[in-house]
Parts: C-alpha cells; sequence; structure tokens
C-alpha cells in the first residue's frame, strides 16, 4: 500500500515540495508542530520518488522496455535492480536464479496467434537465460513463470536461446540440458506479458530478434536517412567539423505527429533512451555511429535507426596534376569563355564555378577572375572552387590548365577509293580502311562515320560498317583527336573500284629432262604486275622450275587481284617392260607397254606406210607376229620413245614347193629367246625334227625325204618343259 500510495501522489506531491520554499523553512514559534509535519511528508515523498526512478531502469522489472513490432532490441544487461522475488505474489523462476545481469522487456500483444523469438549473443558462449510471466501478470504479481531456459551454451553446445514452433518443452536446464529453445507461445489479443533475460556467465550484450503470427504493437514509422556527411571547412581543411543532430530529426520523422527523437552513441543507450546526445556533436573523417530514438508519445513504443555521421573533405580536382581542358582553334590567340569549363570536370551540374589565378584566393574566395580570358598557345592555369549554393555537396576544390590546340587536319578531305572485294559491285566494309587514308601516321585520331550530317551534328547513329556500291557512296566524317577532344568534319565520297578482271590461266609443263625454260603469262593490259619471282612490270615472265608462281595485278587505281599459275613437272618416258599376249588364234596377240616418267603419255604402233594414230592406253590388241616398234610420245612435249618388241607366233601352214615363198615353217622372233627348242611330230607323234631357235625353221622333209601334205604338231620346250603346243598344216 505504501508503494503504491506514494506513485498515486508522486505527480502533484513531487512538484510541491520542490517550489514550496515553506516546506524547508526554519521552525519557528507557534507552527513548529506544522511545520516538522510538512518536512517529513516532503522527505518521504522524495525518497518516494528517488525509489520510482530508479524503477526505470530495465533491470526491474517496472521499468520494462516495452517491445514493439519494428523495434530493434540490442541490449547489454547491466546489474540487478530491485529483488522482483521479495514481493509475495512474483515466484523465482525454477531453472535458475536470474540475479545476475539482467533486463526486464514488456510484451503488450495486439493481435492473437504465437509468439517466436530468438536471443542471439554478441558474445560466443556468453550464456543468455530467460523466463515468461503472464498472460496479464503485473510486475507486484507476476506468478508463476510459463518459460524457463537456463541452458548454457559452452556445456550444452547450443548457442543461441528462444521460442520456436518446433520445440514441446516449457523448462530446460540448467547446464547440458537442453537445446536452448522452449515451446513458443500461444497469445491472445490484449494480454501482457514479461520476459526476463539474465547473463549468467560471459560478457556482452544480445540482439532479439521476433517471429510468428501474434503482433506487437507497431513503434513510429521512421525514414531511413542514410549515412550523412557534413563538409570540412574549406579555410581549415583539418578534418573535423559538428554536426547538427536537429538537422536530420525532420528527415527522420518525415511530418509524422506525436513523437520525439533523440540521438545516442550505442544502441543499448537508444533502447534505454539513456545517455541522449547534446544538439551538436564533434565528427572527423573517420564515421561516428549515431543510433537515433524516435519514440511514440501516446504509446512508448520506439522505433530505432543507425547511421554514421562522417566529415568530408574538401574535394581535390587535380592540384598536384592540373586538369587539361583544350580549347580548338587554328589562331595562335583566342579571348576563352571560362564558364565553357565546369561542364568538363564532370561534377554533378548543382554545382557553380568560380576561377581564380592561386589557391590562395581560391580558398580566401577573393580576387575571381572575369570569364573572358586571352588563352594563347602558351596556355593559361586557373584555380577553380565548385560549391553548391544549396549546400547539399560539400566544396571541391581543383586546378586546370588551359590549353589552346588546332584541330585535326586529315590527309584527304575530298574523294577516297577502295576496291570491291569480289566482282558484285558492292563491298560491305567497316571503317578501318579511312583510317589509312584519312589519319597521318603517328596520330591518335579517331575517325566516326555518319549516314547524314544531322545525325553527325548531333553524334548519334555512328555506323560500324557500310555497304558501299559503284561508282560512289556519300559518307560524313568526324575526326577526333582523343587528347583534346578537337575535332574536324568532312564530307567524302567513296568510289568503289572494280578489281582487274583475269582470265583463267593456261597449263604450263616443264620438261625435267629438256630442263628448258618456260615462258608462263596472265592477262595482258593492266597498270602493273608483280611476280612471286621478284619480276616486275610484264604479264609474262620465264621460269626455269616446276611450281606455284603467283602474280598480283594491279589496275590504274591500284585495286589488285592475286592469280596463281601452276607449272607442272613432266618428262620423256622411260620402258620398263611389255607384257605380251601371243601364240593367239586368229592373231589375237596383245602387248601392254609398261612405263614410268613425269609425263602424262600417249601410244602408237608403227605400220609400214601408215601414219602412226597415238592412243591414250598402252595396250595393244590384233597385234601380229614378230617384230613390232611402238612410239611412246609425252602428250605436254617433252618428247618421244620408241621401243621394239617381238610377238611370237606360229604359222597356220607353209608350202614347201621351192617357189621361194613359205617354203619353211618357222616362228618369227624365237631367236631372241635362245633357251627355247621346237620339236615336230606327225600325226601319230613320231618326232620328225628338233629346231634350235636361231634356225631358219623345217623344210617339210624327214631325212631329206618331203614328207606328204598333213597336220603336223610342234611342242616349244623350255629346260625339258613344253611352254607351248600347236598344230599346222604342210601343204603340197
Amino acid at each position: 500500500m505504501l508503494r503504491l500510495l506514494a506513485l498515486l501522489f508522486y505527480n502533484r506531491s513531487v512538484q510541491n515540495c520542490d517550489s514550496d520554499t515553506r516546506a524547508i523553512r526554519p521552525i519557528t514559534k507557534g507552527r513548529n508542530s506544522v511545520s516538522l509535519l510538512v518536512f517529513v511528508i516532503c522527505m518521504w515523498l522524495l525518497n518516494i520518488a528517488f525509489a520510482k526512478a530508479q524503477t526505470n531502469n530495465p533491470n526491474d522489472c517496472t521499468g520494462a522496455i516495452l517491445l514493439c513490432g519494428n523495434t530493434e532490441i540490442g541490449l547489454t544487461p547491466a546489474g540487478v535492480g530491485f529483488n522482483e522475488w521479495t514481493e509475495p505474489g512474483n515466484n523465482q523462476p525454477p531453472c535458475y536464479s536470474f540475479l545476475n545481469q539482467q533486463i526486464w522487456i514488456q510484451l503488450d500483444f495486439v493481435t492473437s496467434g504465437q509468439f517466436e523469438m530468438d536471443i542471439l549473443s554478441d558474445v560466443f558462449n556468453a550464456d543468455f537465460d530467460f523466463a515468461i510471466y503472464g498472460p496479464n501478470a503485473t510486475c507486484t504479481n507476476l506468478g508463476n513463470a510459463i518459460r524457463c531456459s537456463s541452458t548454457n551454451p559452452a556445456a550444452s553446445g547450443f548457442q543461441d536461446t528462444g521460442l520456436n514452433a518446433t520445440s514441446t518443452d516449457t523448462s530446460e536446464g540448467p547446464g547440458a540440458a537442453g537445446d536452448g529453445y522452449l515451446q513458443a507461445l500461444t497469445v491472445q489479443a490484449g494480454e501482457t506479458y514479461y520476459l526476463l533475460i539474465d547473463r549468467a556467465v560471459g560478457e556482452g550484450g544480445f540482439m532479439l530478434e521476433v517471429g510468428g503470427t501474434a503482433r506487437l504493437p507497431d513503434g513510429p514509422v521512421v525514414t531511413d536517412i542514410g549515412n550523412q556527411i557534413v563538409c570540412d571547412e574549406l579555410t581549415s581543411q583539418d578534418g573535423m567539423s559538428t554536426a547538427n543532430l536537429s538537422d536530420y530529426v525532420a528527415m527522420i520523422e518525415a511530418g509524422q505527429p506525436n513523437v520525439v527523437t533523440t540521438f545516442h552513441d550505442t544502441l543499448n543507450d537508444a533502447n534505454l533512451g539513456a545517455n541522449p546526445l547534446p544538439a551538436t556533436i564533434d565528427v572527423t573523417t573517420t564515421p561516428r555511429a549515431v543510433f537515433a530514438r524516435t519514440e511514440s508519445t501516446t504509446s512508448s513504443c520506439a522505433t530505432f535507426l543507425e547511421f554514421s555521421i562522417t566529415v568530408q573533405e574538401v574535394g581535390d580536382l587535380g592540384l598536384t596534376n592540373p586538369i587539361d581542358i583544350f580549347a580548338c582553334d587554328d589562331a595562335a590567340i583566342i579571348t576563352y569563355d571560362t564558364d565553357l569549363i565546369g561542364p568538363q570536370l564532370g561534377l554533378d551540374p548543382a554545382y557553380q564555378f568560380t576561377y581564380y589565378t592561386t589557391q590562395a584566393d581560391a580558398i580566401a574566395q577573393t580576387n575571381a577572375v572575369p570569364s573572358n580570358q586571352t588563352l594563347t598557345t602558351a596556355g593559361l592555369n586557373l584555380f577553380v572552387l565548385a560549391q553548391d549554393p544549396l549546400d547539399m555537396l560539400c566544396p571541391v576544390l581543383g586546378q586546370v590548365s588551359l590549353v589552346l590546340d588546332a584541330p585535326p587536319v586529315p590527309l584527304v578531305t575530298d574523294v577516297v577509293r577502295v576496291c570491291d572485294d569480289d566482282f558484285d559491285g558492292s563491298l560491305i566494309t567497316d571503317f578501318a580502311f579511312l583510317e589509312n587514308e584519312l589519319v597521318p601516321a603517328g596520330e591518335p585520331w579517331t575517325v566516326d562515320v555518319y549516314a547524314s550530317a544531322a545525325d553527325r551534328g548531333n553524334g548519334l547513329n555512328v555506323l560500324s560498317n557500310i555497304t558501299l556500291t559503284m561508282p560512289i557512296t556519300e559518307v560524313f566524317v568526324r575526326i577526333t583527336d582523343p587528347v583534346s577532344d578537337c575535332r574536324t568534319d568532312v564530307d567524302l565520297d567513296i568510289v568503289l573500284d572494280p578489281l582487274p578482271v583475269l582470265d583463267e590461266p593456261e597449263e604450263y609443263f616443264y620438261c625435267e629432262n629438256l630442263q628448258a625454260p618456260v615462258e608462263i603469262c596472265t592477262t595482258a593490259g593492266f597498270a602493273d604486275y608483280q611476280w612471286s619471282t621478284g619480276d616486275n612490270g610484264s604479264n609474262c615472265i620465264m621460269v626455269n622450275a616446276a611450281g606455284d608462281y603467283s602474280v598480283q595485278v594491279v589496275t590504274e587505281q591500284g585495286c589488285m587481284q592475286e592469280q596463281i599459275i601452276t607449272v607442272l613437272p613432266s618428262s620423256d618416258a622411260t620402258f620398263q617392260e611389255a607384257i605380251i599376249v601371243d601364240f593367239q588364234l586368229r592373231g589375237e596377240n596383245e602387248v601392254e607397254l609398261i612405263v614410268t616418267g613425269l609425263g602424262d603419255y600417249e601410244y602408237a604402233l608403227v605400220q609400214e606406210f601408215i601414219e602412226p594414230v597415238f592412243q591414250p592406253s598402252s595396250l595393244f590388241t590384233e597385234v601380229t607376229s614378230g617384230f613390232n616398234t611402238f612410239i611412246i610420245r609425252d602428250r605436254n612435249g617433252c618428247g618421244a620413245i620408241t621401243v621394239e618388241v617381238a610377238v611370237l607366233d606360229y604359222p597356220r601352214f607353209f608350202t614347201p614347193n621351192g617357189d621361194l615363198f613359205n617354203d619353211r615353217w618357222h616362228i618369227e622372233g624365237i631367236e631372241l629367246y635362245p633357251d627355247l627348242s621346237i620339236e615336230i611330230f606327225d600325226r601319230h607323234g613320231k618326232l620328225l625334227k628338233v629346231l634350235g631357235s636361231a634356225g631358219i625353221g623345217w623344210d617339210g622333209t624327214y631325212n631329206s625325204f618331203p614328207l606328204p601334205s598333213s597336220d603336223y604338231w610342234f611342242n616349244i620346250v623350255r629346260n625339258s618343259a613344253v611352254v607351248q603346243s600347236g598344230h599346222f598344216t604342210l601343204k603340197r
């Protein structure tokens, strides 16, 4: 009753005691008892106020932090406040004493559902235990804990703790017992619970993340303003400045009513609403973390926002190495407008620029030069100060070097000729050939080609290739010096010239047996001929070997077509052998001539009183018996050879009647085979005559007596073996 009474009278009574000096003036006669009573009451109320102030600490239940739906909780427990377990309606949690480093959190649910949470330690193996009281518990009547966890992470191996939808236990620990997680709460809208978190072992703080379907009251909606910068002073440039935190309040609150924003150095202080920062703070080039606490004045819910404030040094734009700014003109001296410099520096368009002759003037912002400056080929250095009139951007200090440069002068300004790549009268090409025609050797200029003067003027639709047609294609060219960005525009006519049209080359042969030079030629009538042999100027040359010879034929316009002329090797034939099929009936003897050589050969049989008829085949049929002469000729003109071939055959009859015509039976050509002999028999097999290969034949007698007309048989024998047999007729 005493504590409750003190709270009821606190707001009015304490103020009265502070303001009413009569309560503490010296005791006077006649009013001693009254003054003493007032003094005692005031001291009692001040003690009550002090006790209430102590209960605002979140390590007391009465100072519990109200957890809101979008609140980020990051706290470091520090000590124990009032011992809630001394109250008769409060029962200590069953799994642990909870009297170390503790924090109380109030959970007011606005919707029904399941409540889950994760308590995530900042330091490995720090042991955070928790207990939950409710529903609708009060700090003087908590009752029994409905959840209690004191599992030790070092003993159990489970670092984090909390509530989830899969666990079924409602209490665990201490030590290694449990996995750190208990069964999620099932809550109803309007219920209040108290969460007690105690760091039993270790150091550091924790982060509290909530989940599930039950919702907590929403905190204020804040705008994430991102990390902020404060500009360094232009005159000091020491990397130090001050930040006015009130500048950020309106951005964070974004016009939201009934909220108050304070700023803190740590999230822990922001959660507790402790140690608010002053209106201005010191900042440097090292980012300073700031935590904004935006609290609703109607619900006590708070939302937290972390950002950093950093001093941005004055920008350095070419102070050590001046930035070259080029002015393009053929003249040696011009008037230059400095307003042209700023847009070329690549800074934000919000900047405004002023120019000075010294860096000191730029820093002091005195003696700015006028916009029109005299520029010669000797150049001009200026210091530039870029400032944002709205102070949204930090100043930039730089130095530029103005250079007067002449625009590019191309080698050609009217007509460029290019050769067709085939014979269709059109050419799809890139513009590498234009660079060779327009840009002097060693210059880094670039060449851009456009289809129209309008595109070139606007710098749009640069062509990467083009289809040229005969006779002329007009293009619009811009030549740019990439160093100075100076440009020259030319309108060009591109003339497409045809390639030389060449006849098919003739066939040429070099006779290896004759080794005589061969003249080879390509199509006549062109401006120049450049042969692979080194000969130039003529469409014909003499060569002394077989092989491939190339010639580049060039027109008057310089278009070139290459032709390959092949000289093939050839020679007369070398006779190897004759394959003879002889002794055939009805004179169907065959001769096949076998030769070697480089040439392409044709063959003819020499016949008396008849012009030789050449054939491509080396096989001859119906060859008569006896000695036959053949001509083997190279069709490429490298000469001919003759060979004589003996074809053996026997006469089918003879007439030994003394008229000196066909009087002897003789096999012509057999004399070429000295190892052969001929045996002649009558029809009864009687041996009548043996003839040597060198003999003149048989006269039809046996022991000098003429034999009668009849058929007779013969064997041609080699080494006692018969190699050919036949029969013939003797006619009288």
